[in-house]
């Protein structure tokens, strides 16, 4: 990163599996007992700022049940694609689960 202008920076960013900043994604993190479970990763200047301990699917009341459905799906997509990047170590993690 030191000397690295912001094409280079994007494309690290993007090899590594990461999204631009204020952004976030799904990925897999190893917890120290080597369970892997997906959680959402928030990043800052390509770097995670924080993640969350777990996730629940919602949608608004007046969505319904298709509204959920919806949703469902798209983490279903969204969590299938975090199978694709390089596994994250909780114990690399900041701060702990936020």
């Amino acid at each position: 990163m030191n000397g690295e202008n912001a094409e280079e920076r994007a494309k690290r960013i993007e090899r590594d599996g990461m999204v631009p900043d204020g952004s976030w994604n799904r990925r897999v993190v190893r917890h120290p007992d080597g369970s892997l479970c997906i959680h959402e990763v928030h990043y800052k200047d390509g770097v995670i700022s924080a993640w969350s301990e777990n996730f629940t699917e919602a949608c608004d009341p007046e969505d319904g049940i298709e509204g959920l459905r919806e949703y469902v799906e798209a983490t279903f997509n969204q969590s299938m694609d975090a199978l694709e990047q390089p596994i994250l170590e909780r114990r690399s993690l900041p701060h702990g689960p936020n």
